[in-house]
């Protein structure tokens, strides 16, 4: 069983070709700057593009330009849990020395 199987109950919708590029594409333009398609599906809360992105090989730990992982941007439980499953450090410090549940605790991810 995959991790799509896993989580059908939860909000999946099956209409992509789990294309990383075209799930990437789905993301849209980032509001801000040097975020990953990864990221920036966490921070809008996009499930279906974010286990798009995954399962077309993005990487959960990719920084983006201020040198936080997507997991940093997540507010959904079943982002951060996927994210984990995936292979993402909850242990990943950002240039600030924050990792994603000390962000999570001050608000700072909420979208």
């Amino acid at each position: 069983m995959g991790f799509g199987d896993f989580t059908k109950g939860l909000r999946m919708r099956s209409d992509g070709d789990g294309n990383a590029s075209t799930a990437a594409a789905a993301v849209g333009p980032a509001p801000a700057p040097n975020l990953t398609p990864l990221a920036l599906a966490c921070k809008r809360s996009d499930f279906e593009t974010a286990l798009a992105l995954l399962e077309g090989g993005a990487d959960p730990n990719e920084t983006s330009g201020d040198g936080r992982t997507p997991l940093f941007f997540c507010s959904d439980v079943a982002l951060v849990s996927m994210l984990v499953h995936f292979g993402a450090d909850l242990d990943f410090a950002d240039d600030d020395g924050d990792t994603p549940f000390m962000v999570y605790l001050r608000g700072e991810n909420s979208n």
